[in-house]
């Protein structure tokens, strides 16, 4: 008799053993199944969307692409958190402006509705300016003041 429980006994233990086995090599399988969900997403063919926020990997907002009532935005932050360039189109204009670390505009690029197009570069605080402009074929290089006072223009205007 001492001999049928010994080996009742033993098979226990094996059974015991090839359970906790399959039982570790069902937790890797599920997890080697998880994460190839993981490594692979799946590609939306379409996202929708008021606006799409990036951020860094301490949380601070990046960038943005965003619909402001009748125009998109794209904004590009600094690590503080700055607005530093940022892309417009709206009824009166599409344009590219560039800013410094307060986030004034210091640089622009623009097409305007009426057809005219321009590029800006601003003194600090937006005030002075030397400014190209092209419309109707005709351009013009215009150096602005601190207070918004035309200093030099060529081709000088007609008389």
């Amino acid at each position: 008799m001492r001999d049928r429980v010994r080996e009742l006994e033993q098979r226990v233990r094996d059974l015991e053993s090839r359970q906790r086995a399959l039982t570790m090599a069902a937790l890797v399988a599920v997890g080697l199944l998880s994460l190839g969900a993981v490594a692979r997403p799946e590609v939306a063919d379409l996202v929708t969307a008021r606006a799409l926020r990036i951020v860094d990997h301490d949380g601070t907002v990046r960038a943005e692409l965003r619909a402001e009532g009748d125009h998109p935005e794209l904004v590009l932050y600094d690590a503080a958190g700055v607005p530093r360039a940022s892309l417009v189109s709206d009824p009166d204009q599409s344009a590219l402006f560039l800013r410094d670390g307060e986030g004034t505009i210091r640089a622009g690029a623009a097409h305007f509705s009426h057809g005219g197009s321009g590029f800006a570069l601003h003194g600090e605080g937006s005030r002075g300016a030397a400014a190209l402009y092209l419309a109707e074929g005709r351009g013009t290089l215009t150096f602005y003041g601190e207070d918004g006072e035309v200093l030099y223009r060529a081709p000088a205007p007609a008389p």
